[in-house]
């Protein structure tokens, strides 16, 4: 598993075997949730080409996650911890 993006306590972007999973951090209330979506190639190759890119993704994510159920990874993905 490679990081290829990350801000603690916000969002951290890795690759896995040819997939992007983007885990973010998501306030809905009082609660933080940690939300796992699975990046489609369209998105993988837009954040390839602009890394910028994946701000907006953040964004609409928060904004609209009702439109990423379809792409979402449960339980939530974290790298593992080197021992």
């Amino acid at each position: 598993m490679n990081i290829l993006a990350e801000k603690p306590w916000s969002y951290i972007l890795m690759e896995d075997e040819g997939r992007y999973i983007l885990t973010l951090l998501i306030r809905r209330g009082p609660a933080e949730v940690d939300v796992s979506i699975q990046m489609s190639q369209a998105e993988a190759n837009r954040f390839a080409n602009d890394q910028a890119s994946l701000k907006e993704l953040l964004v609409d994510i928060d904004s609209n996650l009702d439109n990423y159920d379809s792409h979402r990874v449960i339980p939530p993905v974290w790298p593992k911890k080197k021992s």
